[in-house]
C-alpha cells in the first residue's frame, strides 16, 4: 500500500517528513560541493569542476580527477595524501586525514579491494597446492600382493576370528574356524563386489560360496580386511554385525 494513502495520519506525515529530509540532505550536499569546488580550478584548463562521484570530479574539458589527492594536503606534514582502503593518509607519516571532498560518505577503494581479494584467493590456492604435494609425498607405497597371503603365518588369527565371529550351530556348540586350507582371495573379492552397491550392506547379508559356513565366513571376513586396505570398501561395526560399503575412487570411475 502507498504510504501517502495510509489510513494512519501519523504514518502519512512521517512519509512527508522523510521526503523533506532526503530533499534537504541532497540540496545541502550540492551546495557544499559548489562552495568547496569554487576554491579550486581544473589543473588542465582552469575551468570549473563538478562533482560526479565519490571523491571524484570532472571538468568540461573532460579531465576526471580525485580532488582530495589533487588539491588537499595533510595538516600534519603539509604533504600530499594517498588513498587507502577506507580513508586517506599522509604520504610522509601515514596519519589518517579526513577528506574535505567527502560529504557524509565512507570512501571505499573498489579497485584496491578487488586486487586484495584476488591476492588472497591466489595465496589460498598456492597453500592448497602445497598441501596436496605434501600429502602426496607422505603416502606409503602401494601394497602389491604377488602371492596369496598364507593365513597360517598369522599367529592367533583363528582365535581372534572365532571371538569376533562368535556364532553357534543349531546344536548350540560354538563354531571353530579352520583356516589351514588355502583359498582364492580374488574369487571371494569378485563375489563380494557383486553383492555390494553404494548403500551399506550387512556382512551377514553377503551370500556364502561354500557349504562350510564357518570356513566361508572367515574367508569373506579376511578378504574384506584386505579390500579395506586397498580402499575398495569401508567397514563399520553395527551392534553384532558389520556394515560394508563400496568406496568410490578413480578405479570405479
Amino acid at each position: 500500500m502507498d504510504e501517502s494513502y495510509h489510513p494512519n495520519p501519523l504514518i502519512r506525515r512521517m512519509n512527508k517528513v522523510q521526503n523533506y529530509v532526503n530533499t534537504y540532505s541532497q540540496n545541502t550536499r550540492t551546495f557544499y560541493f559548489d562552495v568547496i569546488l569554487s576554491t579550486v580550478k581544473c589543473p588542465r584548463c582552469g575551468g570549473r569542476l563538478k562533482m560526479t562521484g565519490q571523491s571524484q570530479c570532472q571538468c568540461q574539458c573532460g579531465l576526471i580527477l580525485d580532488p582530495t589527492i589533487e588539491f588537499q594536503l595533510s595538516p600534519c606534514c603539509n604533504s600530499p595524501l594517498i588513498h587507502k582502503t577506507f580513508h586517506y593518509a599522509c604520504l610522509v607519516c601515514g596519519k589518517t586525514v579526513a577528506s574535505r571532498f567527502i560529504f557524509n560518505e565512507r570512501i571505499f577503494d573498489k579497485e584496491y579491494f578487488k586486487e586484495m581479494m584476488q591476492s588472497c584467493r591466489e595465496r589460498k590456492k598456492q597453500k592448497l597446492e602445497k598441501m596436496k604435494k605434501l600429502l602426496a609425498g607422505s603416502r606409503s607405497d602401494p601394497l602389491e600382493l604377488i602371492d596369496p597371503p598364507e593365513l597360517n603365518e598369522l599367529p592367533g588369527l583363528s582365535e581372534d576370528l572365532n571371538a569376533f565371529l562368535a556364532s553357534e550351530t543349531e546344536s548350540g556348540h560354538e563354531l571353530e574356524i579352520n583356516i589351514s586350507d588355502s583359498f582364492k582371495m580374488e574369487f571371494y573379492r569378485k563375489h563380494i563386489l557383486s553383492q555390494l552397491n553404494w548403500d551399506p550392506v550387512g556382512f551377514s547379508k553377503i551370500s556364502p560360496l561354500t557349504d562350510n559356513r564357518n570356513k566361508d565366513r572367515a574367508r569373506r571376513f579376511v578378504t574384506l580386511i584386505f579390500m579395506q586396505n586397498e580402499n575398495e570398501v569401508k567397514i563399520e561395526q553395527q551392534n553384532t554385525d558389520l556394515l560394508i560399503q563400496k568406496v568410490y575412487n578413480e578405479a570405479h570411475s
